[in-house]
């Protein structure tokens, strides 16, 4: 009997202590479902999950989410008159003209986080890929890179 006493005692206050949590969560506009919470909470105690771990888990669905959410409207916000991406480039129509590993390159931005230039040159028949290299660069940076 004693050990159903001690059960309860503990469960009452980790009970009480998940649903301040919940609180926490709506108070700060964070969605956690409560069924979200307590499948983490058995998973955690489970496998031993570190604090930083546990709260990598909880957290980062809900920030990835957020982000896609923010650049979605960025890119709406932008009335972009095209939606022109990379992957919709036709490289087989003159694949001498382009380095495609080099548009590639270009188009992970990582210039952008280098602080540095970048200048697009081309000739008329150029302007398709130069087109969709612009367009994704506005995406990309809509995005937040």
């Amino acid at each position: 009997m004693k050990m159903k006493k001690t059960t309860a005692q503990t469960t009452a206050p980790t009970n009480q202590l998940r649903d301040r949590c919940q609180n926490h969560f709506l108070a700060l506009r964070i969605p956690v479902e409560p069924a979200a919470l307590d499948e983490l909470l058995a998973r955690a105690e489970k496998e031993s999950l570190s604090h930083l771990r546990f709260l990598d888990l909880l957290l980062g669905a809900q920030a990835d989410a957020r982000r896609e959410r923010a650049v979605a409207r960025r890119i709406q916000d932008a009335h972009f008159a095209e939606n022109k991406t990379l992957e919709a480039f036709n490289w087989q129509f003159n694949p001498k003209a382009f380095d495609r590993v080099q548009i590639e390159e270009l188009a992970t931005g990582d210039f952008i986080r280098r602080h540095s230039n970048l200048v697009l040159v081309g000739w008329s028949r150029s302007c398709d890929i130069l087109s969709h290299l612009t367009k994704w660069l506005e995406r990309l940076i809509a995005g937040g890179l």
